[in-house]
Parts: C-alpha cells; structure tokens; sequence
C-alpha cells in the first residue's frame, strides 16, 4: 500500500538486473544488482526465483549441502546436486490427479460412517435397544456408559484428527511429497476402520442389521481415534505437498482444485452414509 518511489531499493547480487544493476555491470569490477521496487522483472526472472523457491525446498528435503556455494543457485549443478541427494518429486499431471483422488476418498471413507454411524453408537453396557442410548446403567463409570458415550465419540475424533495434522509435518513426509501410489493405497486403507466400525454395538431406531463383532467399549473409541487421526494426516499431508507435484508454474490453475476434492468428498461420503442406512436400517422397517 505505499509508494513504491518512497521504499527503499535492495540488490541481489546473482540476479541480473536492468536498472541501476545494469549501470554498474557496465563499470568493470562491479556486479548486476537487482532493483526489486523499481524494475519489473521479465519471465525470465520470474521463473529463475521460482526455480530457487523449488530448490530450497528440495534442498531442505534432502539434507544441507556441505559448502554455500551461491553460484549453484543459477546453473544446473545445483539440480546435480539435489537429485543426487534424494531426487526431486514428479511433477506431472498424474502425479497431482492421484493426490487429487486421495483427497476425495480420505473425505469419502470419514463422512461415510462420521457422524452418521457413530452417533448411534453406544456403550456394550448400554441396556438400550432402540435409538438413543439410555442414560444411565448402573454400570461402574457411570453415565460414560449411558449418555455421554455419543459425546466422547465425537471428542475422541476431534483429537484424533487434531494429533494427526500435528503429525503431517514429522518424518519424511512431513519433509518430501510422498509418492502419489502411497498416499492412495493410505486412503483406500482407511475404509477397513469404517467397515469395522460398522460392525460394533450401532444402536438406531430400527434394528441394526449387522451383528456386533467388537463386544468392548474401547474397540469403537479406537476405531474412532484412529478415524480422526488418519484423517488429520492423510489430508494434511497431501493438501500440503499437492502443489509440489504438479507442473512446473501451474501452481495457481491447480491449488484450488484440492478444495474442489474436499467438497466432492464430503458430497460422496454423504452419499455413501445414506447407502449405508439404506442397506442395514431402513430395509428393515
């Protein structure tokens, strides 16, 4: 929001420039500066920073390079020296439609059976046979076996997916975009903790028709968790490395995609929740 004549200029001495840089690579012995507020840069330039933007990352992925060696930033040396390193991701458009599609199935698999399936969930020692849960049991823990064993679903979610966001940045993935035939084989894998959650004590309104598998309360608290968890880090992680994967300078056409794929989840799993009730609830009445 200020006048750009009233900032300062600042100078990068490996950028060539074309303003009061190229004055003083006329004068012998000086270098061409870079005058960012007054010289617009060409596309050239534009794809050179970004080019430096890339590397860094690629350089922080695959560990420090022994010696600062400036020069490397502008020749292909310095391309050598990171994919000697650990290799630099793929960048084409299959390589983001996979993420893409990870995305729309990590949503898919959640909104499935949350909150849909889980809130008529309730405690092995609930006495209740239809929807809601009894309030109370007489059981030991109280109304953690009656009412409040719906809420405490919902809580174990939240942290699950919580813990699983914090995760996304820890280990290598947290460092370098997984391969994209991981990262599906990751969403397809979550379905097996929906189905199991299927099979746990679902109380609804009519009878659940499904036979309980799992006869203790901590099975549905963990397939839960593990729910949430999965969740917060299959999307964060490649929500934040899809822009790496993509077509070099497409970024900007491709990032808003990954929102689309949030939202197509979400309109499948929901979909896929009323397929669910369909099957196993409502055929019953």
């Amino acid at each position: 929001g200020k006048d750009p004549d009233a900032l300062p200029s600042y100078h990068h001495p490996h950028l060539p420039g074309t303003s009061g840089g190229a004055a003083a690579a006329a004068a012998p012995g000086h270098q061409a500066y870079q005058d960012y507020y007054h010289t617009p840069p060409s596309q050239a330039e534009q794809r050179q920073a970004g080019c430096m933007a890339r590397d860094f990352y690629l350089s922080q992925s695959a560990g420090q390079v022994s010696s600062v060696d400036t020069d490397l930033w502008t020749n292909a040396a310095y391309d050598a020296t990171i994919a000697a390193g650990a290799g630099e991701p793929t960048h084409s458009l299959l390589a983001f439609v996979v993420y893409a599609i990870s995305i729309l199935l990590t949503m898919c698999c959640s909104l499935a059976v949350w909150p849909g399936v889980t809130a008529f969930i309730c405690s092995v020692e609930n006495p209740a046979t239809t929807s809601p849960c009894a309030a109370t049991t007489g059981s030991a823990y109280g109304r953690f076996t009656g009412d409040l064993f719906v809420p405490v679903t919902f809580l174990v979610f939240g942290i699950g997916d919580m813990l699983g966001r914090m995760a996304s940045s820890w280990g290598p993935w947290g460092r370098r975009p997984p391969a994209g035939v991981l990262l599906l084989a990751y969403a397809l894998a979550r379905f097996a903790i929906a189905a199991a959650i299927l099979y746990c004590n679902v109380i609804t309104p009519v009878p659940w028709r499904l036979p309980t598998i799992f006869h203790q309360d901590y099975y549905p608290l963990g397939f839960i968790t593990l729910l949430g968890l999965t969740q917060g880090h299959l999307l964060s992680t490649a929500c934040m490395h899809a822009p790496a994967v993509v077509p070099v300078g497409k970024e900007g056409t491709f990032g808003p995609i990954t929102g689309v794929c949030i939202t197509a989840g979400c309109l499948l799993g929901s979909a896929s929740l009323y397929l669910i009730m369909q099957c196993f609830t409502l055929a019953n009445s």
